[in-house]
């Protein structure tokens, strides 16, 4: 099974997008903010992280500019509400974008576009 990271402050938006998630096939590791994701990008190897970009604690921008400069690093899909935001990080640093509201067919067709299936 394959793992994908999801951080995202909205725990109901978590809880539906993991559901759909397993339901493709996929291991989730879910977070409410950016301050774990680079530990557990080293601990269980993700095909792609799923960031928020305004989160507290630990904002979800800072952690893709992060996640941007590892080496072999996975796939990034920033999603935001706010379209500037997407804008600031598309095509420099992430491999795609989601604006909110992100249905689960969106998102399933972003996973595949990138070509990350099972």
């Amino acid at each position: 099974m394959k793992n994908i990271i999801l951080a995202d402050d909205d725990e109901i938006f978590i809880k539906i997008m993991t559901r759909h998630l397993h339901s493709w096939g996929f291991n989730v590791i879910a977070n409410t903010n950016g301050r774990n994701v680079l530990q557990q990008i080293k601990d269980f190897k993700p095909v792609a992280c799923i960031i928020d970009m305004v989160m507290p604690e630990k904002e979800g921008m800072e952690t893709i500019f992060e996640i941007s400069e590892i080496e072999n690093r996975p796939i990034i899909i920033g999603i935001s509400a706010t379209q500037t935001y997407l804008s600031i990080v598309s095509d420099i640093v992430v491999d795609a974008t989601l604006l909110k509201p992100v249905t689960p067919e969106k998102l399933k067709a972003t996973l595949d576009k990138l070509g990350i299936t099972l």
